[in-house]
C-alpha cells in the first residue's frame, strides 16, 4: 500500500466465509505474516510469507483455546502468544518452523506479551484483585520475576533494560483511564 491507501494487497478471503481475523505482525526481517484467525470455531496462530503464499497452521491443538496478539522473537525463531484456554489466560511460546507450545506464563497472564530486542525476556502483566504487575521470564518459563507491582501493556527500551508501562494505583485499575506512564528497570533481574 502507498501513503495514499492506495495499492493495497489483499492476503487472506477469510471475511466472506465469516471467520474472524486479527492482529496480524510482520516477522523482523519482513519475510512473513503471523496472525489469528477463528476459523469453524477453532482459534489459531497462522503464518504466511509476505506475499500472502505457503499459509500455515502453527496450532495450537486444543479446541477450547483463543489465542491473540502474536509477537516475534527478535531472531525470528519464536512467537509469544497471549491466550485463554478454560477460562484462565496465559503467554505461551511456539517456533516458527512448528515446534511444540510451552506456557511461559505463571502467573496467569492478563494481557498481550512484549518480547525483549534481546530476545532474553518475555514480559507481561499479571492481574489480582488488587492491581496489575510487570512480570519479565526466560523463554522457557523458568526465572520468572515480578519487575513492577502495577502495569499493563509494557513495551521495552531498545536496550532491554527498561520496561514502559501504562500504571495508576487507585480502585479502578482494571482501566487505562486515569493512568501514568511508567517506567521500571529491569538490569537486575
Amino acid at each position: 500500500m502507498d501513503a495514499s491507501g492506495g495499492n493495497r494487497v489483499r492476503l487472506t478471503h477469510d471475511g466472506e466465509s465469516g471467520a474472524s481475523i486479527g492482529n496480524a505482525v510482520w516477522s523482523p526481517d519482513g519475510s512473513q505474516i503471523a496472525y489469528t484467525a477463528t476459523r469453524g470455531g477453532r482459534s489459531a496462530v497462522y503464518l504466511m510469507e509476505a506475499d500472502g503464499t505457503a499459509e500455515r497452521r502453527l496450532g495450537p491443538d486444543e479446541n477450547d483455546i483463543s489465542v491473540s496478539d502474536p509477537v516475534w522473537s527478535q531472531d525470528g525463531e519464536w512467537l509469544a502468544i497471549q491466550t485463554r484456554m478454560a477460562g484462565r489466560a496465559g503467554v505461551f511460546r511456539t517456533l516458527v518452523d512448528g515446534g511444540g507450545w510451552t506456557r511461559v506464563s505463571d502467573p496467569e497472564a492478563s494481557g498481550p506479551p512484549a518480547w525483549s530486542p534481546n530476545g532474553e525476556w518475555p514480559a507481561f502483566s499479571s492481574c489480582d484483585d488488587v492491581a496489575c504487575g510487570l512480570w519479565v521470564v526466560h523463554p522457557d518459563g523458568s526465572g520468572a520475576s515480578r519487575v513492577a507491582e502495577a502495569g499493563v501493556n509494557p513495551t521495552w527500551s531498545s536496550d532491554s533494560q527498561w520496561l514502559t508501562t501504562l500504571a495508576h494505583l487507585s480502585d479502578s485499575w482494571r482501566t487505562t483511564s486515569g493512568s501514568s506512564v511508567w517506567t521500571a528497570p529491569i538490569g537486575a533481574t
